[in-house]
């Protein structure tokens, strides 16, 4: 049987908010005029402060008072910020005080901007006036994460990558199926590679799946090393394979000769139609992830 679980007591009670807002608990810089707000119950304090400024019953210069006076002159950011956010979520509430909430608190130093942008929503955020609206947000955000991910080194691309590649692909198509017995073997000889040669490990994924395509019979195995890559990176390469069937490659096959109209008229036939082994490989990989999850 659980035990009872036992909220914590309040911090601020109605009798505390009283002598807030008739002025009779002011900051002093001798100690703290509100006793008890220790380091520990902190988080808690500025919680039910925000929640009390939400529903109207702080004004903004009395919640800066409340803060001063409970001694909280030290980094307070985060525990700050993810009260904003917690009352934030809450449904019903005003965010657009919130929002004026965040701002003055960065005013004032009480927030940091950092804190806003790594634990804030995107529309807190805004709102904060920490962006000028969410699209634009968004598409930084996607510009971010592009750079980060998916950018390639131009020179080490002329310079050390076909090597790495060569090694890469021996590797792969050594020795038939993958074997359980051989995965983890093949897990640290791909991250060796990766690292001696700084290959993009997008390319390297888009490769791996292409090796377990093509094993059927180990194609578990190989699904077993995306835990090297980026969580998603997997599931877009995917997609961008079924996706290369449904584009249209005639323009390919236009400075060709006439010896070569079969192969194109081939190439027509096998458009939008992705192979059996693709949809197997699909398959292996939902199964994978609900097994995960």
């Amino acid at each position: 049987m659980a035990e009872d679980y036992e909220l914590p007591e309040r911090l601020v009670t109605e009798a505390l908010l009283k002598d807030l807002n008739e002025g009779k608990i002011v900051a002093s810089e001798v100690g703290a005029t509100i006793p008890g707000i220790n380091a520990e119950k902190q988080q808690q304090y500025l919680l039910e402060l925000t929640q009390e400024y939400s529903k109207g019953k702080l004004e903004l210069d009395t919640f800066f008072q409340a803060v001063a006076a409970a001694g909280l002159n030290g980094d307070i950011s985060s525990d700050l910020m993810e009260a904003i956010w917690l009352v934030w979520l809450q449904p019903g509430v005003k965010q657009d005080e919130l929002g004026e909430l965040a701002k003055e608190c960065i005013k004032k130093g009480k927030l940091s901007r950092r804190a806003v942008m790594e634990l804030g929503e995107v529309e807190l955020i805004v709102a904060a006036g920490q962006a000028p609206n969410k699209l634009g947000l968004e598409q930084r955000e996607r510009k971010i994460f592009t750079a980060t991910f998916y950018k390639q080194d131009k020179y080490n691309l002329l310079r050390e990558e076909n090597e790495g590649y060569s090694k890469l692909l021996s590797l792969l198509l050594s020795g038939g199926g993958l074997q359980q017995q051989h995965v983890a073997g093949l897990t640290r000889d791909l991250k060796a590679l990766i690292g001696a040669f700084k290959l993009d490990p997008n390319r390297v994924c888009d490769l791996v799946l292409e090796a377990a395509e093509r094993d059927e019979a180990g194609v578990g195995n190989w699904l077993s090393l995306m835990g090297l890559f980026n969580k998603k990176a997997p599931m877009e390469m995917l997609a961008m394979k079924f996706l290369h069937y449904q584009q249209d490659h005639s323009h390919l096959a236009a400075g060709e000769d006439e010896g070569s109209s079969a192969k194109q008229q081939q190439q027509q036939q096998q458009q939008g139609k992705p192979p059996a082994s693709l949809y197997n490989l699909a398959a292996a990989m939902i199964k994978v992830r609900s097994h995960d999850q």
